[in-house]
């Protein structure tokens, strides 16, 4: 059960002042029984560490005792997680590890946060020495950022709760001049130094919208954040007289910072100015050396197993949301009071499957709905000109991840409406529903079969776009056409052939690439 701390927004679990007899807190007995757990099966291990930190943060211990105990579960906690990081840059694992190991590694992590913040309180409140506050303040402030991660790593919106933790913190670190001081820690490393250097961490992480990214890439952003930390500035209202760009927060909310082109008029105590234009011109340098062909390790980044062209996508991404933000362009309106329902379908395969004419047919002929695989309910949460709002009663819907294709049918005064789009973000809400955004693909598409000029037995279900301006656009899966190519189409729905030339590039994801395309004279396949 947890309980507020005096006026300090910082949440612990309610502790025993009695001492219980099977509870041993010699920390030269804990370390050996950690260092001896059996590693080798992590998820074994993980729920061994756990069910020991959990019974010793239900106990009372003064800060120095908590912080003996507790220092050998920093060396468990850099054991499990490199070991489920691993899944996301080798092939070490041969499915993704289940979910409740997952919960297990993040109740494991919020036990360490527990364990620093019950040290620092007790610190806070009984006058001890600065070097102890600072030390258990920075390492609370560690888990923490962990915890968001592991929030990340499970597609959970982050809880207000750990916002309002991590702005307190920082507010007293702030007050108390801990600052720009270099803090040693247990926890695992890399990390930056400082109290600025963590809490700006945790900002930019925040910042990147990792829903917005490929599963296990906030741990790349998460890393590179805290190298470059240093290049980022953090101000308060009064000591700052212009702003291109930045973002602002507030010390004393549960809320991440938000993006902003200029001051407020009324200034806040608790405003605060996160600047970040310096790192922005970093980024680009190192963009520009990426792209003209230079070692990576040349660029300042340190990551040399990942290719190239993932660095520059993610470069393009930290750019995109850690610069000058553009703003929404159409606003876009919550849904109606009655909730609307729509019908979801996912996959390039499963959408041409269908809208393709045959398909149908078959299936009023024996009287049953069309086959798909991906088809499911979901209830429209918001929606504007160029794009909608999902939320799904299942969490774990296969296939369905950020890139996908995905199409959706809504009704309309009676009628029927299609629209289309790919998923930008997925996030599961605390009510463990699923939700996603979607940005629109405009104009209603038509099935179509492609076959590559390369080799004429090779085809693969595609989409044909007929756009307002007379141009065309095919979408098709990844990597099947590239700009250049030649290919042939059939249109399902009216059974004709065509010669198409690839163009211009439109789209591309992990799921589906999208290409002008020149329609031509009729193909030589036509009437096989």
């Amino acid at each position: 059960m947890a309980q507020k701390i005096e006026k300090l927004p910082i949440r612990v679990p309610k502790v025993e002042h009695t001492r219980h007899i099977l509870i041993d807190s010699s920390p030269k007995r804990i370390s050996q029984e950690i260092y001896d757990l059996p590693y080798a099966d992590v998820p074994c291990a993980l729920t061994l560490a756990r069910q020991k930190l959990k019974t010793i943060n239900r106990f009372f211990l003064q800060g120095a005792k908590r912080e003996a105990a507790c220092e050998p579960f920093n060396y468990a906690f850099s054991k499990f997680i490199e070991h489920y990081r691993s899944f996301h840059h080798s092939a070490r694992f041969s499915r993704q590890p289940a979910e409740e190991d997952l919960n297990e590694m993040s109740q494991f992590t919020q036990e360490l946060a527990f364990s620093y913040k019950l040290a620092f309180l007790d610190y806070y409140e009984n006058s001890k020495k600065h070097n102890d506050i600072a030390r258990s303040l920075y390492t609370a402030m560690y888990y923490l950022g962990q915890s968001m991660l592991q929030s990340y790593e499970q597609n959970l919106w982050q809880s207000p709760r750990l916002w309002q933790e991590v702005h307190c913190l920082y507010r007293i670190a702030e007050e108390a001049g801990y600052l720009g001081q270099e803090i040693p820690s247990a926890a695992p490393t890399p990390r930056p130094l400082t109290i600025e250097g963590l809490y700006t961490q945790v900002l930019l992480t925040a910042l990147a919208d990792p829903y917005q990214m490929q599963q296990g890439s906030h741990w790349l952003v998460y890393d590179y954040a805290g190298r470059w930390a240093h290049e980022v500035y953090l101000f308060k209202g009064s000591d700052l007289r212009d702003l291109k760009y930045g973002f602002a927060l507030r010390l004393d909310s549960s809320k991440p910072p938000l993006s902003i082109r200029k001051l407020p008029e009324q200034n806040h105590p608790q405003l605060r100015f996160l600047v970040t234009e310096t790192l922005i011109r970093k980024i680009d340098d190192q963009l520009t050396g990426l792209k003209s062909g230079q070692p990576i390790r040349i660029t300042g980044l340190k990551e040399e197993s990942l290719n190239r062209n993932l660095w520059i996508e993610s470069l393009n991404h930290l750019t995109k949301h850690w610069g000058e933000k553009p703003q929404r362009a159409v606003k876009r309106e919550p849904a109606s009071a009655i909730a609307e329902q729509c019908t979801v379908v996912w996959s390039l395969p499963e959408i041409h499957r269908m809208l393709d004419p045959l398909a149908r047919q078959q299936a009023k002929v024996l009287n049953r709905p069309l086959a798909l695989k991906y088809r499911i309910t979901a209830e429209k949460t918001n929606e504007s000109v160029s794009g909608i709002g999902l939320t799904f009663d299942e969490k774990n819907l296969e296939q369905l991840q950020i890139g996908q294709l995905i199409a959706w049918i809504k009704k309309r005064n009676g009628k029927s409406i299609f629209e289309m789009g790919t998923v930008q973000w997925i996030a599961t809400s605390h009510k463990n529903t699923l939700q996603c955004g979607i940005k629109k693909i405009p104009h209603k598409p038509k099935a179509v079969q492609l076959f590559a000029d390369q080799d004429q037995n090779q085809d693969r279900p595609g989409l044909l776009i007929q756009k307002a301006d007379g141009g065309s656009e095919i979408v098709a899966p990844n990597l099947f056409l590239k700009m250049g190519d030649h290919a042939s189409m059939h249109t399902l729905i009216n059974d004709q052939w065509d010669d198409i030339e690839v163009d211009i590039p439109t789209r591309q994801t992990n799921y589906i690439s999208g290409f002008e395309v020149i329609v031509k004279n009729k193909s030589p396949f036509a009437g096989l």
